[in-house]
C-alpha cells in the first residue's frame, strides 16, 4: 500500500539525517521541544480551553476544540488502528532504523500512519485561520509544517504520515469550523458564547465586595460573587456535552439513558469502574455536577482552570474531610447537585471496593432526592490495572430515585445496605465481550501474589497471557474477563483480589517485608504542585513504611500513619504528621498490595485491642 511513497519517504528522511549531522545536532533539543508540545496535542488543548475564557476569543477555542477532537477520534482512534503501518525503525536492517539511533531512539507508540502530531497541531491552525482575520491568522499554518518536520527529523513517522495528517487535520479543522458556526445559532451554545469572560468576573470581583450584594447600575442588586454554583458552570457542561459525547461513542462504545430529571438539588451517587466515570455519569443529565474529587487533580498545572470550568469539591481519599462536607452542603444549598462515588476509589478488580456509611449518613442530612446512577462496562473496557481501551460496550443509566421521604424513613444501616446494593455492577456476568490483543498487559498490577508459589510480585504480562517468573505458571485473560485455566480455582480477578488481600497479611505478621525499587517519593501539597523528596525504594513491615535510597532513609511508624490509598494506576498516598506524601512506581508497580497490607494490619491491630 505504501511503496508508491517510499521514494518520497526515503527523500525526505534521509535529508533530515543530514541535516541533522551537518548542524552537528543543533536543532535536536529545539526540535524536542517543540515536540513535546504535540503530545497527546496538551498544548493545543491547553491553549484552546485559555481561549475559551474570554469572550472576543471563545468562538475560536471552541473551533479549535473540537476541531483538536475530530482530529483526536479520527486519526489515532479510527485510521491509526485500522491501518496499522509500522513506525519507520519498526524494521532493524532498514536505513530508517539507523536513522533513528543517530537521531536520538525518541520513544513513541505503536503505529505510525498518520501523523498525529501532524494532525492535531494542523487541525489546531486551521481553526485559528477559520476563526480570526485571515490576513494575519494563516501564520498559524507555519505551526503544523514545523512540527512535520521535527517528527520527519527524529524518524518517528514516514514523511508520507505527515502529509496525510495535514490532510486529515485540514478536513477537520473546516468541519469544526461548520460544526461550531451551525450549534452556535442553537440557544445553549448561544448563552455559551454570549456569556461574559473571565476579564469581565476579574472586573466584577474588584468592583464591589464579595461577600455583600452591591447595586448594579439598575438599581437592582447585584448576586453574590461568592457562589460555587455559577452560570458559567452550565454553559461548560452544556459544551463539554455536545463535544465528548461523539468521542465516546468512538473510543468506548459508550451511551447514555437520559435521567429525565429537572434542574435541582440532588445527591448523586455512582459506581467508579473507569477513568471516564465522572464525564460518563454527566452524561445522563442536562444540568452540571459538582463532583467530589482527590487532592491530585488539584496538584496539576492545569487545575486552576478546571476549577474555574467546573469546579469540583477536593477531597483527601480515604480520612475524613470537614471542608468538603461544608462545600457538599454548601452546593446543594445553592441549588447545585453534588456527584460522588462512595466507594471513594476506582475498582481494581471489577468487584465492588469497599464504602463506609458516612454516605448513608450525608444522604440523609442533605435532605434533597437520592439518585442512583449504574455505569455498566466501564471495567471491561478500561480496568484500571490496564493501560488501553478494550473494545466492548459502556452504558450509564439512572437505576433508583429515592425522595426525602423515603430517606427519612430507613435506618442508616438500612439505607447503607440500599446504596451498596444499587450500585453493585458485575462485567463478569454482562455477556459481553471485551476485545483487545493486549487486554491482560500489566495484569500484575492488581495481581501481586502467586497462589502456587506464593511469590511476590513474580508475575509479568504480555498481550493477552500473564505467567509467574518464579514458578512458571501461566494463564490467559480472556475476552470474558475470565482467567483460563483457571490458577489454583480462581477464575476471576476479584476472586483473586480477596484471596492475596488476606494473604499477604498473614506473611507480613509472621515477619516478610514487602519492597519495591524505582520508586518516585514526593509530597503532595493541595492546590499546589508536588514536591519531590529523597528516596527510591520503598518497604512495608509490620511495623514501619520504610522509604529509603540515595543516601538517605525515612521510617514511617503505621501506628502514626492516618490513612493510605491508591491513586491512578501505580501511586498511592499515605498521610502522616498531617502531610500527604505519594509513592509513585514504574509501570509495572503495584500500588494496591501496599493500601492491603496497611489496611490489613490495622484491622489486625483494632481486633487485637478489642480483644484486650
Amino acid at each position: 500500500m505504501f511503496e508508491f511513497f517510499y521514494n518520497y519517504d526515503y527523500f525526505c528522511a534521509e535529508g533530515m539525517n543530514a541535516l541533522l549531522k551537518s548542524a552537528g545536532g543543533f536543532f535536536t533539543p529545539i526540535f524536542r521541544g517543540i515536540t513535546f508540545l504535540g503530545e497527546v496535542g496538551w498544548a493545543f488543548i491547553l491553549a484552546s480551553l485559555i481561549m475559551l475564557l474570554f469572550r472576543r476569543t471563545r468562538r475560536a477555542g471552541a473551533v479549535a476544540l473540537v476541531a483538536i477532537a475530530f482530529g483526536a477520534v479520527l486519526s489515532n482512534i479510527i485510521i491509526k488502528n485500522a491501518v496499522a503501518r509500522p513506525r519507520p525503525f519498526h524494521t532493524v536492517d532498514s536505513p530508517f532504523y539507523q536513522f533513528w539511533l543517530e537521531a536520538g531512539s525518541l520513544k513513541v507508540g505503536e503505529y505510525s500512519f498518520p501523523s498525529g502530531h501532524a494532525t492535531a497541531s494542523t487541525a489546531f491552525a486551521v481553526a485559528l485561520v477559520f476563526a480570526f482575520d485571515k490576513r494575519a491568522s494563516w501564520t498559524a499554518l507555519l505551526l503544523p509544517l514545523v512540527m512535520g518536520i521535527t517528527r520527519v527529523y527524529f524518524q518517528v513517522h514516514f514523511a508520507s504520515d505527515v502529509l496525510f495528517g495535514y490532510i486529515v487535520g485540514a478536513a477537520c479543522g473546516t468541519a469544526a469550523w461548520f460544526t461550531v458556526k451551525f450549534f452556535g445559532k442553537k440557544k445553549p451554545f448561544k448563552r455559551f458564547f454570549e456569556g461574559g469572560g473571565i476579564v469581565d468576573w476579574i472586573k466584577a470581583r474588584r468592583g464591589g465586595s464579595s461577600d455583600t450584594p452591591s447595586e448594579g447600575t439598575d438599581g437592582k442588586p447585584r448576586a453574590q460573587k461568592n457562589l460555587w454554583v455559577k452560570k458559567r458552570h452550565a454553559r461548560v457542561f452544556a459544551f463539554l456535552r455536545g463535544i465528548l459525547r461523539p468521542v465516546f461513542v468512538l473510543r468506548y462504545n459508550f451511551h447514555a439513558k437520559p435521567s429525565g430529571l429537572p434542574k435541582g438539588p440532588y445527591l448523586i451517587l455512582s459506581n467508579h469502574q473507569a477513568t471516564m466515570d465522572q464525564f460518563f455519569c454527566s452524561m445522563s443529565f442536562r444540568f452540571p455536577i459538582y463532583f467530589i474529587a482527590s487532592d491530585d487533580l488539584f496538584n496539576l498545572k492545569v487545575s486552576p482552570l478546571i476549577r474555574y470550568l467546573v469546579a469540583p469539591i477536593p477531597k483527601s481519599k480515604s480520612v475524613r474531610d470537614v471542608v468538603a462536607m461544608k462545600n457538599v452542603f454548601r452546593v446543594i444549598k445553592e441549588g447545585g447537585a453534588v456527584g460522588i462515588c462512595p466507594e471513594g476509589n476506582r475498582t481494581i478488580s471489577g468487584g465492588q471496593w469497599e464504602m463506609t456509611d458516612a454516605v448513608a449518613k450525608l444522604a440523609k442530612a442533605v435532605k434533597v432526592p437520592l439518585v442512583i446512577h449504574n455505569i455498566h462496562g466501564g471495567y471491561g473496557t478500561d480496568p484500571r490495572w490496564g493501560h488501553s481501551v478494550r473494545k466492548g460496550k459502556v452504558y450509564g443509566e439512572v437505576t433508583r430515585v429515592l425522595q426525602p421521604e423515603e430517606l427519612s424513613s430507613l435506618s442508616v444501616e438500612e439505607l447503607f445496605t440500599l446504596i451498596k446494593e444499587e450500585l453493585r455492577v458485575d462485567d463478569t456476568q454482562s455477556g459481553v465481550q471485551f476485545k483487545s490483543r493486549k487486554r491482560a498487559e500489566y495484569i500484575e498490577r492488581a495481581l501481586y501474589l502467586c497462589p502456587v508459589c506464593g511469590g511476590v510480585s513474580s508475575f509479568v504480562s504480555h498481550k493477552y497471557k500473564f505467567s509467574c517468573k518464579q514458578c512458571g505458571t501461566a494463564s490467559t485473560y480472556t475476552t470474558d474477563l475470565a482467567i483460563s485455566p483457571p490458577i489454583e480455582g480462581y477464575h476471576r480477578i476479584y476472586e483473586w483480589f480477596e484471596w492475596e488481600r488476606e494473604e499477604i497479611v498473614k506473611r507480613v505478621l509472621a515477619g516478610e517485608r514487602v519492597s519495591d525499587s524505582d520508586i518516585l517519593f514526593r509530597e503532595s501539597v493541595k492546590l499546589q504542585r508536588k514536591k519531590k523528596l529523597a528516596g527510591d525504594t520503598v518497604a512495608i513491615d509490620k511495623e514501619y513504611l520504610t522509604i529509603s535510597g540515595k543516601g538517605c532513609e525515612s521510617k514511617y511508624p503505621l501506628c502514626d500513619i492516618v490513612a493510605m490509598t491508591m491513586v491512578g494506576k501505580k501511586k498511592f498516598n499515605f498521610y502522616y504528621d498531617d502531610k500527604i506524601l505519594q509513592v509513585k512506581g514504574n509501570k509495572r508497580f503495584c500500588a494496591i498490595k501496599y493500601v492491603h497490607v496497611f489496611d490489613g494490619l490495622r484491622k489486625a491491630s483494632e481486633g487485637a485491642d478489642g480483644k484486650e
